[in-house]
């Protein structure tokens, strides 16, 4: 509303769920549409969050720019992961998968797996108490919040990620476990396709117990290449995603 009065430049990001939610809403929908019909730029993280905008707005200027990781802070481990160590880090709500996850681990009936669940959220105390109904909680460690040099410590005890999740932009958590050399189990949804290929990780169909328990199965007796992992990913880092968006940013103002 305010541009053609002040004459700013107006760039607008989107993530994942600001984009995925709020289009099913016909009036937040029409917000979107005249917000990015106005805007100079949208950026997105994926280039799957750039067809929404599109679909929602034609004539939108929309750039995909893939966020980075740090490459320094998430790096290749020296020790051995447990075996079957598995590790989630999200918010705690249902649109996550947790509770199927958690669902998944008691069907996999091996009391030698374990999940670490990192994260805080709204359903932490239902989480902990499908947990103590499945059976399964001396198999699992909710560890909260942490700090981010925290996480990466706790990725190098795993042996992998798993996020089942409902929707997502590129969530940054796969990108720092695959700079970590870990391999990821997630669902085919948003723009994880877009970095999550064969040598790195497997895609799930759905975020259904059974479906997330044959990708755990199955990434466990692969045989993985960490550093070829960390490879597969390293055009992601902040100096390109920083050069991509100032590309966009020092353009001149539009008439």
């Amino acid at each position: 509303w305010l541009k053609p009065i002040a004459r700013y430049q107006l760039f607008i990001q989107c993530l994942g769920s600001d984009v995925n939610v709020h289009q099913h809403f016909p009036k937040r929908r029409s917000m979107l549409a005249k917000a990015f019909k106005v805007a100079d730029a949208v950026i997105t993280v994926s280039k799957d969050l750039e067809e929404k905008v599109r679909a929602i707005c034609p004539s939108a200027n929309v750039k995909t720019v893939y966020n980075g990781v740090n490459f320094d802070r998430f790096s290749l481990s020296k020790v051995p992961a447990e075996p079957k160590s598995l590790i989630f880090i999200g918010n705690l709500i249902k649109t996550k998968g947790i509770f199927e996850l958690l669902q998944a681990v008691k069907l996999l009936n091996d009391p030698d797996i374990t999940l670490n669940i990192v994260g805080g959220g709204p359903e932490l105390n239902a989480l902990h108490d499908r947990a103590t109904a499945l059976g399964i909680t001396n198999q699992l460690t909710f560890h909260g919040r942490l700090a981010h040099e925290k996480v990466s410590e706790l990725l190098h005890q795993c042996k992998l990620l798993v996020l089942p999740s409902y929707s997502e932009g590129v969530p940054n958590v796969i990108m720092e476990s695959l700079a970590c050399g870990i391999p990821v189990v997630a669902t085919c949804v948003g723009g994880i396709p877009e970095v999550i290929t064969k040598k790195n990780g497997i895609l799930l169909a759905s975020h259904q117990p059974e479906e997330i328990v044959a990708g755990i199965l199955q990434c466990l007796q692969a045989q993985w290449q960490p550093a070829e992992i960390r490879q597969s990913i390293s055009q992601y880092t902040w100096q390109n995603n920083s050069l991509e968006l100032n590309k966009i940013l020092s353009k001149p103002l539009t008439e």
